[in-house]
């Protein structure tokens, strides 16, 4: 399969500082499972006006906090549930479909984690994995973590040194539990080969060995002299950094934001193939209003390598 459809759903997000504990689990869960059926209704609302074909892969994205309650966070064990129902609804669809349901924020001991979720249809997965979750790496003031001056906080880094080992920071190693995956912000369909961020990992990375915050996307540094075909950014205020583009020629670039101007919350750019590489915007098909309010299609882009 080489050819994808891209569908964003730039619907507003609200940040509020969250007051930990001061909300029910179970009016946490009725609004989540509200937000996705809102969403995997909204992709159906689309199957149905566009034409669908098994040659072509649609990749349906939502901004980031989009699941995140504004009020508190998710135990662990409610986003574990979570994680389930998105991956149950999303094995309810035909054609080739790959879902970014936003993200969540969620706590594990201390610590407050914002976490994307990708799923896919029942006709293509994504490769030894199934599902797919990455954590964010590196918060800024909007995520209501302390920051020092001058550069981001974390919302991993800390608790990843304290708790884990060198060895276990693998990110090839054996998936264990919720927290023990999404190190990696990579990972395949269909031989499709894509990359993750979310927000602020997409300007500013972790340095190996200072632990600092320093410029430059998380996943170009992830990914050395690699590249990946598809690159895939959600987020709540992030413009496009044109040093973290980290696509191979011939590759593409989507994101979608729910918290910049409503005229500037989405990007869909093919990266061009021959000498100069250019980037190629890529037009939109159709925007569909409906009672999921707007969704944003492009026309179809064809992979190509040179």
């Amino acid at each position: 399969m080489n050819q994808i459809k891209y569908v964003a759903f730039p619907w507003d997000v609200y940040i509020s500082d969250p007051k930990p504990g001061t909300v029910k689990s179970r009016e946490l869960r009725e609004f989540a499972v509200k937000r996705i059926a809102r969403f995997f209704g909204a992709c159906r609302a689309v199957l149905r006006e566009c034409a669908v074909s098994a040659d072509v892969l649609w990749v349906f994205l939502a901004p980031e906090f989009y699941l995140r309650h504004e009020d508190d966070f998710y135990p662990e064990q409610l986003m574990e549930a979570l994680i389930g129902l998105i991956e149950d609804n999303s094995k309810q669809f035909e054609p080739p479909c790959l879902f970014v349901i936003g993200t969540a924020v969620w706590r594990h001991l201390a610590a407050d984690i914002n976490t994307a979720i990708v799923t896919t249809s029942r006709s293509v997965a994504i490769a030894e994995q199934g599902i797919f979750v990455y954590h964010k790496r590196r918060a800024s003031p909007i995520d209501h973590v302390t920051v020092d001056a001058g550069r981001p906080g974390s919302f991993l880094d800390g608790l990843l040194r304290a708790k884990r080992s060198a060895a276990a920071l693998d990110l090839h190693g054996p998936v264990k539990g919720l927290f023990d995956i999404g190190h990696t912000s990579v990972f395949s369909v269909d031989g499709i080969r894509f990359g993750l961020e979310i927000c602020l990992d997409h300007a500013v990375h972790v340095d190996s060995l200072s632990g600092q915050g320093v410029p430059g996307g998380a996943l170009a540094d992830q990914l050395g002299a690699s590249e990946v075909d598809v690159q895939l950014l959600v987020a709540a205020g992030m413009v496009v950094n044109p040093a973290s583009i980290a696509l191979r020629r011939g590759g593409c670039f989507f994101r979608c934001d729910g918290l910049n101007d409503p005229d500037a919350r989405v990007t869909a750019y093919k990266q061009g193939i021959g000498k100069s590489g250019s980037p190629v915007k890529v037009e939109k098909s159709v925007v569909i209003d409906s009672a999921h309010r707007v969704a944003i299609v492009y026309k179809t882009v064809v992979l190509r390598r040179d």
